[in-house]
């Protein structure tokens, strides 16, 4: 929810602020510097304290702070600091994504990691929507809050209400369900060898190459759906003259087409495996680029609004990734051990958050024809590679499913 509230309005809260649209990349993707900077350190402090749950509280805070000093508009640098303490917050995710490993087995690990995105998924549809219905407009004290910065408001109280229900969960989280699930002393020494000889399988058996190339794709994924969808409100306000409302409306779409193929990955995903859906989501990325390339093509021209669908286009197969990020991270998730799992999946999120990061300082700058349609171009070779090295560790991964 939060990025999809944030993103549709940001531009027009730096604009109120007379902010660049460099700049506006760069309170954007401070958010994701946070997330690269804090993610692994906190991965490695539930690995090392089993305090999952203190963690979560602790990043919940993080978060309402850093939402508070979004929505403060003295100058650009508030929302900029506040965008970097949000990302520090949402570290936690991977902490949340380990203990998910660590409670699942291979066989329903898929639709555990589904279910879990799926409800960031319902989040998506809840942000655009929200951001729509409540738009504050009041002064306090000199605090003026209004469509620009309400996001931060609306996120700030919702960020209290999670944490007052985070106080009812177990204080152990996914350390509680390993205990519960300890062997009897008669068992210990055969179940240990067990264990041990499943982490060596998983290990021996899965090559570096596999591993570094689910990370690639991750970080491809997210790096074009990124720079496409900083790019999109830009376009739509700029070359389109869409309203505020108008571009909240497509985000909306594009989150409503998300949810819905959610549901229909999670229907399907045993009949039809990981591995087929990431090459499906791996190929439609370039689906992204093409709408963003046509408006650089015809930069100078005058274009109807019914152009509107182009991007409209641009952000469905942009939701259609949450599905993939999912799949890859479940698939990740099967190839290291299961011990290390808040670790992995933290830095999971590193490489997501760094191509958030890239992806929004590039998209920023380049909002111009030649450097978007150059943009375009290496977006276009980075897909292709990514193509070809997912088609040679393709058997890799078919040989870690079974």
């Amino acid at each position: 929810m939060e990025e999809f509230l944030i993103t549709p309005t940001a531009w027009y809260y730096m604009k109120n602020l007379g902010e660049t649209n460099t700049f506006l990349g760069f309170t954007l993707a401070a958010y994701s510097a946070g997330t690269l900077v804090f993610s692994p350190f906190i991965g490695f402090l539930a690995v090392k304290y089993e305090a999952s749950k203190s963690l979560v509280v602790m990043c919940g805070l993080v978060k309402l702070f850093g939402n508070v000093l979004y929505s403060i508009p003295v100058n650009g640098y508030f929302p900029l600091f506040g965008r970097f303490i949000c990302g520090i917050g949402e570290g936690t995710t991977g902490v949340l994504y380990g203990a998910v490993t660590k409670c699942t087995t291979n066989e329903n690990r898929a639709k555990t990691f589904l279910y879990f995105e799926g409800l960031y998924s319902i989040g998506e549809v809840c942000g655009p929507a929200i951001g729509s219905l409540l738009i504050f407009n009041f002064n306090i004290l000199g605090w003026k809050v209004n469509a620009g910065n309400s996001p931060g408001v609306i996120l700030a109280i919702i960020w209290l209400l999670l944490l007052i229900l985070t106080m009812f969960l177990p204080s152990d989280l996914a350390e509680g369900y390993e205990a519960e699930n300890q062997p009897s002393i008669g068992n210990i020494d055969s179940d240990r060898e067990i264990n041990e000889s499943k982490s060596e399988e998983t290990i021996a058996g899965c090559p570096h190459s596999v591993v570094f190339c689910l990370y690639f794709l991750i970080f491809l994924m997210m790096f074009l759906t990124t720079t496409s969808s900083t790019y999109i409100p830009l376009l739509a306000k700029y070359h389109l003259g869409l309203d505020l409302s108008y571009v909240k409306l497509l985000y909306l779409n594009c989150s409503l087409f998300a949810f819905v193929f959610f549901v229909a990955t999670y229907l399907l995903v045993e009949r039809i495996s990981e591995k087929n859906f990431i090459v499906f989501g791996a190929v439609s990325l370039i689906f992204q680029i093409l709408p963003i390339f046509y408006f650089a093509l015809f930069w100078d021209n005058d274009m109807s609004v019914n152009a509107a669908y182009l991007l409209l286009v641009s952000l469905l197969f942009i939701g259609a990734q949450f599905v993939n990020f999912a799949l890859i991270s479940s698939l990740l998730s099967k190839q290291t051990p299961a011990e290390d799992a808040s670790c992995y999946q933290s830095l999971t999120f590193t490489v997501a958050h760094t191509s958030i990061m890239l992806g929004r300082i590039l998209a920023g700058a380049s909002f111009h024809r030649i450097p978007m349609m150059y943009t375009c171009l290496c977006l276009s070779i980075c897909w292709l590679f990514g193509l070809i090295w997912l088609g040679i560790e393709y058997k890799n991964l078919e040989k870690d499913e079974n």
